[in-house]
């Protein structure tokens, strides 16, 4: 989910500031960030929240770059 730190970026927010509000070590968002890892499912909700977009659009982020 390479995008996904653009969106986290796009919501003035920090690795630090985006894992503290989900819940997560920063290094586990860095892997999201740099596509070691996705996010499982449990977070994709609280992201969209957090980063005021649809969960479908990181959905299709998943999909393309899993």
């Amino acid at each position: 989910m390479k995008q996904l730190g653009k969106l986290r970026k796009a919501a003035n927010m920090t690795q630090d500031q985006l894992a503290e509000r989900l819940g997560v070590k920063r290094s586990a968002l860095a892997m999201w960030e740099i596509g070691a890892n996705i996010p499982p499912t449990k977070y994709l909700l609280p992201l969209s929240r957090i980063l005021n977009c649809p969960v479908e659009t990181l959905l299709q982020l998943i999909e393309t770059e899993g």
